[in-house]
């Protein structure tokens, strides 16, 4: 994660710990979705038989590992930007688009919060239920939507503090070309 010039304090600390904490919750999402296909897969092809809810709980761990991993990727570097469009900006300049990014994916993602706690509490409040076997309550995977989006806005937070913080020259400023986040092999 982007190191700060200036010691974190106990916001910070509590922030980036939601964040790891996040990805951590991502990560088991991956494992138990691997190891849910990987047993599915086995009966099928030793016992001749399926366990019927590999597809349902899959689905619900994809959105766990989606919506818990996202903050992480965005504080690590991993998501998507258009660089070669950044790096053709003067630092300055560059500062100051990554406010008003930082800036306008905040107030999307507070929106986005809003609505997905209305949308899981009206689930929760209708006591609706997947028809599917095991009858899960929509709630609970739901409740991973508003939870990681939570994770998200804080790290969005973070994210516009650093951003504004380099405006400010109070931060080293951004590199002037992009990281790599892969390596190719020869």
């Amino acid at each position: 994660m982007p190191a700060a010039t200036q010691p974190a304090g106990p916001i910070e600390k509590a922030a980036e710990a939601s964040i790891s904490f996040g990805h951590r919750i991502a990560q088991l999402a991956i494992v138990g979705m691997m190891a849910l296909i990987t047993c599915d897969v086995i009966a099928r092809n030793v016992f001749r038989t399926s366990l019927l809810i590999s597809d349902e709980v899959s689905g619900y761990l994809l959105v766990v590992m989606t919506f818990f991993g996202i903050s992480y990727s965005l504080r690590s570097g991993s998501l998507l930007r258009i660089e070669f469009l950044l790096f053709a900006l003067p630092t300055r300049l560059r500062c100051i688009v990554d406010v008003v990014f930082d800036l306008a994916a905040l107030i999307v993602c507070l929106l986005l919060l809003r609505s997905m706690i209305r949308f899981t509490w009206i689930t929760w409040e209708r006591e609706a239920i997947a028809p599917t076997l095991i009858e899960t309550p929509l709630w609970i995977p739901q409740l991973a939507m508003p939870l990681g989006m939570l994770i998200l806005v804080i790290a969005f937070l973070l994210e516009l503090r650093g951003s504004i913080l380099r405006l400010l020259g109070r931060k080293p400023a951004p590199p002037s070309e992009p990281t790599p986040h892969f390596e190719i092999m020869s």
